[in-house]
C-alpha cells in the first residue's frame, strides 16, 4: 500500500515546496516555524493564520481557476482576436505559428500571471541532442573519421553536450506549443502559482482550497498530482 504523502524525495524538495508556497500566497515563514510541521493539515494551519489578517471574509468567493482562465482568455485574444476560447481549447489552436517562447511570454505579460511552462507538455529538447549525437557519430564512422567504438561513443557524448547547450538555450524560440495541453491546464497551473494575485478582493481560501494549492505546488516537484487530506505527510 502506497504511503499517504506528497511524494517529495526529501528535505530539499520540502524546502522548495515551502518557497513555492511563500511565493504563491505572498507570505513569509519565519525561522523555526516549520520545524515541527509533518502533515499537510499542520502546514495548512500556519497558512490559514497568515492569511486571516489579510483577506476580506465578506468578499465574494470565486474560483481561482476561473479567475485565472478569465485573464488568460483576454490575453489570448492577442493571438486569436475572433476565436471563442474555452477551458477545453488547446493552446496550439490559438498559438498558431508563434513559438512557445513568444506565446508564453506574451500570455504572461498580457495576463499578469506566472505559470510553469516546463510542466505543460513533453519537452523533446531532452531527446533531440542525443539524436544529433548519434547521427553525428554515424556520419563520422561512415566517413572513416572514427574506427573504434570508444571514438564513436566520444563523438556521441561531445556532440550531444554541445547540441544540448544550443538546444536548451534557443529551442523555445522556434519550438511550437504543446498540442496536448489546454487553456484549462494552463489556468489550473496559473491558479496554483498566483494565489495571492488571484485572491485580491475576494473571500479567503477555504481549508480544502489551501490543501489543494499545496498539492498543486507539490506536483510541480514530483510531476504527479496526488489527493491530499489533513494527515498527508509532507515528506
Amino acid at each position: 500500500m502506497e504511503r499517504n504523502s506528497l511524494g517529495l524525495d526529501g528535505d530539499v524538495s520540502a524546502i522548495e515546496l515551502f518557497r513555492s508556497i511563500e511565493h504563491s500566497f505572498r507570505i513569509d515563514f519565519v525561522n523555526g516555524e516549520l520545524d515541527r510541521v509533518q502533515t499537510v493539515g499542520q502546514l495548512a494551519n500556519i497558512i490559514e493564520g497568515k492569511l486571516a489578517a489579510r483577506d476580506n471574509p465578506a468578499a465574494p468567493r470565486i474560483s481561482r481557476v476561473a479567475r485565472a482562465f478569465a485573464r488568460l482568455e483576454v490575453a489570448a485574444k492577442r493571438f486569436a482576436p475572433t476565436a471563442t476560447i474555452s477551458t477545453a481549447t488547446r493552446l496550439a489552436e490559438v498559438a498558431g505559428r508563434a513559438s512557445r517562447h513568444r506565446f508564453y511570454e506574451d500570455l504572461k505579460q498580457a495576463s499578469g500571471l506566472d505559470f510553469d511552462t516546463d510542466q505543460l507538455g513533453f519537452d523533446f529538447r531532452l531527446f533531440f541532442p542525443l539524436v544529433i549525437g548519434c547521427v553525428s557519430a554515424s556520419a563520422a564512422n561512415h566517413l572513416g573519421m572514427t574506427d573504434h567504438w570508444a571514438a564513436s561513443f566520444g563523438v556521441v557524448v561531445l556532440v550531444s553536450l554541445l547540441s544540448a547547450t544550443v538546444t536548451l538555450t534557443f529551442a523555445d524560440h522556434f519550438l511550437p506549443v504543446s498540442t496536448e495541453k489546454t487553456f484549462g491546464d494552463l489556468a489550473r497551473n496559473a491558479a496554483d502559482l498566483n494565489v495571492a494575485e488571484l485572491s485580491k478582493g475576494v473571500a479567503p481560501l477555504s481549508r480544502p482550497e489551501i490543501m489543494d494549492v499545496i498539492a498543486g505546488l507539490a506536483a510541480r516537484l514530483t510531476e504527479r498530482r496526488r489527493a491530499v487530506d489533513e494527515n498527508t505527510a509532507i515528506v
